[in-house]
């Protein structure tokens, strides 16, 4: 029984032996195999009777060739999970139909035109029975109107390159003037 307990013992202090060198030494970078096989170990001799006393034993193998190590341990890598694709932008609103401003230069009730004096140059609007009126943000009608006013007309184009009027606002300052003659 003794003898099993020496043996037990002198593992024990091996393994832990074996397990402090492992974590004073650093480990080496990968190297490669070695081209040569790595020669076979003598089977260690026989354990010896001890007496029993409290000493630490000395039969302590000696420790493996670095080419008798083991392949260091390596953590796997974390999958990479891809990442979520960035949610589409929304689509602008499309711009609702341009909008003049200008003076009023010519109201004809007869051909139901506007004639309006823009920054650029002078634009003329076919109104018709769909076209909204309104004068300092009140219902207005094309009679409203007065030459040399300011005016903002909201348009969109039509067949054969006319623009036709879907709002018209005489006065969109709300002055109640003429707009100032340069």
């Amino acid at each position: 029984m003794r003898k099993v307990i020496a043996q037990v013992f002198t593992a024990s202090t091996l393994v832990v032996a074996l397990v402090v060198a492992r974590a004073q030494t650093p480990t080496p970078a990968a190297a490669p195999p070695p081209a040569v096989p790595a020669p076979a170990l003598e089977p260690a001799p026989a354990p010896t009777p001890e007496p029993p006393s409290a000493v630490a034993p000395t039969n302590i193998a000696p420790a493996l060739t670095p080419a008798e190590t083991p392949p260091p341990v390596t953590v796997p890598a974390q999958p990479q999970v891809p990442s979520q694709p960035a949610p589409p932008k929304p689509k602008p609103k499309p711009a609702g139909p341009p909008t003049y401003i200008g003076t009023l230069s010519y109201a004809d009730s007869i051909a139901m035109t506007l004639k309006v004096a823009c920054k650029d140059k002078t634009r003329t609007f076919q109104v018709t029975s769909r076209t909204r009126f309104t004068k300092g943000g009140r219902p207005a009608i094309f009679g409203d109107g007065v030459e040399g006013e300011v005016i903002a007309v909201t348009a969109k184009a039509v067949k054969g390159g006319k623009l036709e009027a879907i709002a018209v606002c005489w006065d969109p300052r709300g002055t109640g003037r003429k707009a100032a003659s340069k």
